[in-house]
């Protein structure tokens, strides 16, 4: 190995800043921003005529017009979340060539949707008004800005010209492998996952039309041009009380705005429930199967889903076999692998000071002595106590960060598994340092078997397998 004659400068570039700030606000979350804040915006001006409508009387190519601001304003989050970026990259052009190109078609895309409003509110405010060609004119402002509200709400900026993700270029070839490297959904999960948020933001824009926006719309025709008179205090004269329904109906427009994101949660939560009891059916998980079956089934389940491989009783055995006497079925040396599964796992959150000495003795799998002089495993009664109701001993703090892996451990094991790749065709080079120091403790990967490397740290939380690279 010649590690010291490589050119590492030359070997390898960097793509991407690691750090920490409020921009990532933008360019990790614009899409939820243009979502929300766009719809917010067209639902509001539809509503709220009396604050732009001309003195001559009702103008529906104004209408339409302010309406297509809805467009304006997600293109501006977009350019927002674009320059933003760039201070995340090295500014080489080969990083930022796709970034440069998005950000001019935003450009053009803002005069689109925003130009013609400039046209539209000056003749619409001339005695004879624009005609029927400002009307069109909205019409048209309209739907691009609707067509550029849905593509920057679904479409992720980085497919935006040039698809670092689909395209075969090798200068991409770095990101395919790692960053933007995901697992592909089959077309009926697809298929759910797309019905699931067509249901949310659905029932969301429909009840916040009528609950939110369509009740706000009095208010606003009410306070728009209200102006309190014969009012005057101490230090700023009249100008902040005559003022004070605008600043009330500013406030409100703000709290609207807090509410129509919040809704979003509250329809989220909802089809959320209702698609994670129709899945536990779908696999057959009721839910009035009481959880503490799961935890009874765990030594079962990581055998099945982890450590039953079809190469296993020829290539991986472990280094000592013991005697199970409990049960007769069970007298193979795969229990053992199993004990050393969830003895690696107590033990880590033992280290991590998140169970105490008794807690671990109460979960461990123990050697004990049998009548006959040999030497045997007997299982932790945690696995037998959560169905017998006359077991009054704990395991690990209620509440606590231990209780909530060891639930999410067991909760994983219930799901359908895909098969895992063999360890020998892993990539075994994949960074050099870690991203933003997490912690890493290779010491429980190399205590599992080899075959369950790939699937357990799929299982467990990141708090076990990823991390800082420590010798433990």
């Amino acid at each position: 190995m010649r590690f010291d004659r490589i050119d590492w400068n030359r070997a390898f570039f960097k793509t991407y800043y690691e750090k920490r700030s409020f921009g990532h606000m933008l360019v990790n979350f614009h899409r939820i921003w243009v979502i929300h804040i766009a719809f917010f915006w067209c639902y509001t001006a539809y509503n709220a005529p009396t604050i732009y409508q001309p003195k001559r009387g009702h103008s529906a190519a104004l209408t339409w017009s302010v309406t297509a601001l809805g467009g304006a304003v997600a293109t501006i989050i977009m350019i927002l979340a674009t320059l933003a970026e760039f201070s995340y990259i090295p500014t080489t052009w080969n990083n930022t060539s796709h970034l440069t190109r998005r950000l001019l078609f935003l450009l053009v895309t803002l005069a689109l949707t925003a130009g013609p409003t400039f046209y539209i509110a000056i003749v619409e405010n001339q005695p004879d008004g624009g005609g029927s060609l400002a009307l069109i004119l909205g019409i048209a402002q309209f739907f691009i800005s609707a067509f550029a509200i849905l593509l920057f709400g679904i479409m992720p900026s980085g497919r935006m010209f040039g698809d670092r993700v689909a395209s075969k270029s090798r200068k991409y070839l770095a990101s395919q492998t790692f960053t933007a490297s995901y697992p592909m959904l089959n077309s009926q999960a697809r298929l759910g996952s797309v019905f699931l948020w067509i249901l949310i933001f659905g029932c969301k824009f429909t009840e916040s039309y009528f609950f939110l926006t369509l009740a706000f719309r009095d208010p606003i025709r009410a306070m728009a041009g209200m102006k309190i008179q014969n009012c005057r205090e101490k230090l700023f004269g009249d100008s902040l009380c005559t003022n004070h329904a605008i600043f009330t109906l500013t406030i409100m427009f703000i709290m609207d705005l807090v509410l129509f994101f919040l809704d979003t949660f509250l329809w989220y939560i909802i089809w959320n429930t209702v698609y994670s009891i129709a899945r536990s059916f779908m696999l057959g998980l009721s839910i009035w199967t009481p959880w503490r079956d799961i935890y009874a089934r765990l030594p079962k389940r990581i055998y099945s889903k982890i450590l039953a491989t079809s190469d296993l009783e020829v290539r991986y055995k472990p280094k000592v076999c013991y005697v199970i006497t409990c049960r007769r079925q069970l007298n193979s040396p795969l229990q053992v692998l199993v004990s050393q599964i969830w003895n690696a796992v107590i033990i880590s959150m033992y280290r991590e000071h998140l169970l105490s000495i008794d807690h671990v003795q109460k979960l461990l799998y123990h050697q004990v002595d049998t009548p006959d002089g040999r030497r045997s495993l007997r299982a932790p009664l945690f696995f037998v106590a959560q169905t017998d109701k006359g077991y009054k001993g704990s395991f690990f703090p209620p509440g606590s960060e231990a209780e909530r892996r060891i639930s999410f451990f067991a909760q994983s094991l219930t799901t359908a598994l895909p098969e895992a790749l063999p360890v020998d065709a892993m990539p075994t080079f994949t960074v050099l340092t870690p991203h933003y120091n997490e912690k890493v403790r290779p010491f429980l990967l190399f205590s599992f078997p080899r075959t369950c490397v790939t699937t357990c740290s799929s299982f467990l939380d990141s708090s076990f397998v990823a991390g800082n690279y420590q010798r433990v």
